[in-house]
């Protein structure tokens, strides 16, 4: 069974083979539902899986509560400390999927016209503080999509110093001039990308 939206799952385990590492996943949603990182949980891979949405964390927390390599954690990744509104968004695919477009960046909200979202409010922390929360402090695979907040968390990140070896971004097809330069300045590079995510390596 494949989870990742495109081809991630299968560049991430040719480039990582037989390695059980660690990941970080930014917008993690239900743990499954599109996600980059639930094949590398299935393999033993140790994790910490952030995501916002109070009613899909439930799900997430359900399905990993027995896993003691994955903690999972509420809360939204952002710019600052304080409670702030998450526009939250219902069915997407059509297969029972919950909040895969929340945001609490409201030009991302008005870009789906045609779905509905509800506001929630939901603590909200900057990168440093999130770090804080674990004992985890290296990622060899961090995936980010957190719905318009991707690059202004991806800049508080120090990619050396949490020794990230492949980065998958979401993007969604602009503005890949300033997530290559983030990525360059520490040695990774492009390795593919599709119209949804971008993908750098060291």
């Amino acid at each position: 069974m494949r989870y990742s939206q495109n081809n991630e799952e299968e560049i991430i385990r040719e480039y990582f083979g037989d390695q059980v590492g660690t990941f970080l996943d930014l917008g993690a949603n239900d743990g499954r539902t599109l996600s980059n990182t639930a094949a590398c949980a299935n393999r033993g891979w140790s994790g910490l899986m952030v995501e916002a949405s109070p009613t899909v964390f439930e799900l997430l927390h359900s399905r990993y509560k027995g896993n003691l390599r994955v903690y999972c954690i509420n809360v939204a990744v952002g710019t600052s400390c304080r409670r702030i509104t998450l526009h939250e968004s219902g069915e997407h695919l059509g297969v029972g999927d919950r909040s895969l477009l929340s945001t609490v960046v409201a030009s991302e909200r008005d870009r789906w016209t045609r779905e509905t979202f509800e506001e929630v409010e939901v603590d909200c922390v900057d990168f440093a503080t999130l770090m804080k929360t674990t004992t985890m402090r290296r990622f060899d695979l961090i995936s980010i999509d957190i719905e318009g907040m991707d690059l202004p968390v991806l800049r508080q990140m120090d990619l050396d110093e949490l020794a990230c070896r492949m980065l998958i971004v979401e993007f969604n097809g602009k503005d890949q001039h300033l997530f290559d330069a983030e990525a360059h300045k520490y040695g990774m590079h492009l390795h593919s990308k599709n119209a949804e995510n971008l993908i750098y390596v060291r």
